[in-house]
């Protein structure tokens, strides 16, 4: 996956045709959308579906948004490393403006990006335990993301270590290891992080993904 967090659909001609005109088969864009023409606004809609999209459209996608509704963000899903990695990028401005607050499982359970967040992660739960669901770490994992909001992140992490014998953390995007990173969950719930209780620097930020307003003194 590239590198650098641009929307580029309209300087890749070969990117833009394949793209604009596999949607077109696919029905996912109008058939009277020109190749020529076509620009990120345009495939907007197919960022959650489709890799190629939010590697050519990054930042219409939303890889730059930590709080943003496309909860599958890492680049394993098409998104630039460089949305996340760049210490001077709109993923680091966006951090730095993020209030240090954690909202409760009530209040996440009625909030539509969480629930959309839920969905999402709970799809890929299930799909990487698809042959072997007996070996899932709870029966409903969307549930479990939808209900329980930021203590689900606890939960999960105990669960992945008694039934699979996993260190996993949530918190910076790593549910099941190299078969399922995702958006991290610090920017949404840093006191469940720790947050609060870390000495975030310019070299370790995106490595908490922290925001710089819940760093210790």
């Amino acid at each position: 996956h590239g590198v650098a967090c641009e929307d580029s659909l309209h300087s890749l001609t070969f990117a833009r045709r394949f793209l604009v005109e596999s949607g077109i088969n696919f029905g996912d864009l109008p058939a009277s959308l020109s190749v020529a023409d076509a620009v990120c606004g345009d495939v907007a809609h197919m960022c959650r579906t489709w890799p190629l999209a939010r590697a050519v459209c990054p930042i219409t996608c939303g890889c730059s948004a930590p709080l943003g509704p496309l909860f599958l963000s890492h680049p394993t899903y098409g998104c630039p490393r460089g949305c996340t990695e760049e210490t001077h990028g709109e993923y680091r401005v966006a951090l730095a403006e993020l209030e240090c607050t954690e909202r409760t499982p009530a209040e996440l359970l009625r909030d539509e990006t969480w629930q959309d967040w839920a969905k999402q992660v709970g799809g890929e739960i299930d799909a990487v335990f698809r042959s072997e669901p007996q070996l899932k770490p709870h029966e409903n994992s969307t549930d479990m993301v939808l209900t329980m909001g930021c203590e689900a992140i606890a939960f999960w992490k105990h669960a992945v270590k008694v039934e699979l014998d996993l260190v996993v953390d949530p918190c910076v995007g790593n549910w099941l290891e190299e078969w399922l990173e995702t958006k991290p969950l610090a920017p949404a719930c840093p006191i469940t992080c720790g947050c609060n209780t870390k000495r975030i620097t310019d070299e370790d930020w995106f490595e908490s993904h922290c925001s710089e307003k819940c760093a210790a003194p």
